[in-house]
């Protein structure tokens, strides 16, 4: 899937896709990667690892 336009997703889809782990909200990879057209292995390949201490 490509992403080919600038429109907005619904509120409630990217609500939906939020869970609570730990005591966290987060988004999975798979989720992200639909919200942007790309694949899951592509988004992975271009996060920058951040700091789990936070």
């Amino acid at each position: 899937m490509a992403h080919t336009s600038d429109a907005l997703l619904p509120v409630q889809q990217i609500q939906q896709s939020i869970h609570w782990v730990r005591g966290k909200r987060v988004m999975l990879d798979a989720d992200l990667a639909r919200f942007y057209g790309v694949t899951t292995k592509r988004l992975n390949e271009q996060v920058i690892p951040t700091s789990l201490d936070n």
